[in-house]
């Protein structure tokens, strides 16, 4: 739990102009208790806004939950040859869809429910997760930036002098080594990005379990120029401690006169690795050289700055066959703790499917620089110009195509003018 001073920015409060002059004191608690918990933004009750404006936007905007949502980037059996009875070269080689055709002509229902459409489970199962390539693995970045912040499989980034794991772990233990073995976001549609990595044997000592390393990059969401500022965020939990079953799990590593694990603990940064013996006294951090205070206030103003994009880009809603138990759709500034669905089908799930769909776009236009400006690439250095890659025609295409199809008119017509003005020789 920390407690931030946060200033609701003017995209927040609908029909209010200017920014940064209404104050709230906030409590932002995290569930610590699996790795894809949630973050919930509350107001103390014994506190109140400075000002009647900020009592009153507050009292509509909060409490504000952001779910963190993680999921394993391993193969299942461990194989990444693996693309149901076929290997890569096989299905590479093949004259025709052989996934395709496995997935929906299957009748005995494994793919399925009864033969019918294919499951996303059996779809996913179909394909091993893309784990390896050419340097970085992931990014986020604003819609303005141009040097996004991205990371490789290990979770480092020496050239930009991020703070990665290995470095983390001499302050805060608990880090088992190698890559990330899961990764993930936080909110709906948020460029929030999440990585777990192994955690060492001192997590689970004394019989707890549940225990993760996590890494969590926010990135500055607007003003930034073409540069892109960026908090880190390192956390290890052993899930048990903060749960019941931390008493149990003391007990018994004492009794066999085993240290007990960890507590919860966090590492904040902001943006660069430093030495926290260079930081000084008095400052609001655990460890690092950043305020945990500052971190919360960037997720909440990604939250707030991308509900305003998308209302002022008009972008569609829609409803889709969900499981039941987590649709979050239907209302782009909403928080994201509504849960509603139009359909408890077994097979199809429209949540994440909505998801999908949503962080796609989002991705596109944050690999755009200045909003409009295509890159066929995202690492730095790798912004050339010129029709063979920045403005390769797709790259144009699918968002002009993906633009039109979620009703960001505004949006499609900004990016085909660029392109026609300057792009095209």
């Amino acid at each position: 739990m920390a407690m931030l001073n946060y200033s609701l920015p003017a995209m927040a409060i609908h029909g209010s102009s200017g920014g940064g002059s209404n104050p709230v004191l906030l409590l932002a608690c995290e569930d610590l208790r699996t790795p894809s918990g949630a973050i919930t933004f509350v107001l103390p009750t014994a506190a109140t806004p400075a000002t009647a404006a900020a009592m009153a936007a507050a009292a509509a905007l909060f409490p504000l939950t952001l779910r963190k949502r993680v999921a394993s980037n391993q193969p299942l059996g461990g194989d990444d040859n693996a693309y149901l009875n076929y290997t890569k070269a096989e299905v590479l080689a093949a004259p025709t869809d052989v996934l395709g055709e496995a997935l929906l002509g299957d009748s005995s229902g494994a793919a399925g429910k009864g033969g019918d459409d294919p499951s996303l489970a059996a779809v996913a199962a179909a394909v091993p997760p893309l784990r390896s390539f050419n340097g970085a693995r992931v990014w986020v970045a604003n819609r303005g930036s141009m040097r996004d912040a991205s990371f490789d499989g290990s979770g480092a980034n020496g050239g930009a002098g991020t703070p990665s794991p290995a470095q983390a772990n001499a302050l805060l233990p608990g880090y088992g080594g190698g890559g990330f073995t899961a990764e993930g976001t936080i909110g709906e549609a948020l460029p929030l990005l999440l990585l777990n990595f192994p955690t060492d044997k001192s997590m689970s000592a004394g019989g707890a379990n549940g225990s993760f390393y996590e890494m969590a990059v926010v990135p500055v969401p607007n003003g930034t120029g073409l540069e892109q500022p960026v908090f880190v965020r390192f956390l290890s939990v052993n899930a048990s401690a903060a749960a019941a079953a931390a008493a149990a799990s003391t007990a018994t590593a004492s009794a066999a006169a085993i240290p007990p694990p960890p507590p919860p603990a966090a590492l904040y940064f902001d943006t660069f690795a430093y030495a926290p013996s260079k930081c000084g006294p008095g400052r609001d951090y655990l460890a690092g050289c950043d305020k945990p205070a500052r971190f919360f206030g960037a997720l909440l103003d990604n939250h707030f700055y991308w509900a305003a994009t998308w209302r002022a880009e008009g972008r569609s809603a829609a409803r889709l066959p969900g499981l039941g138990d987590d649709f979050s759709g239907g209302s782009s500034g909403s928080s994201s703790s509504s849960s509603s669905s139009s359909s408890s089908s077994s097979s199809t799930d429209g949540a994440l499917l909505w998801r999908q769909a949503q962080h796609a776009l989002t991705l596109d236009m944050i690999t755009r620089v200045d909003s409009v400006w295509p890159r066929y690439g995202t690492l730095p250095g790798y912004d050339q110009g010129g029709i063979g890659a920045d403005g390769f025609q797709e790259t144009l295409t699918v968002t002009v195509a993906a633009a039109l199809e979620w009703g960001l008119f505004r949006y499609a017509g900004a990016v085909l003018e660029n392109y026609m003005t300057f792009v095209r020789d």
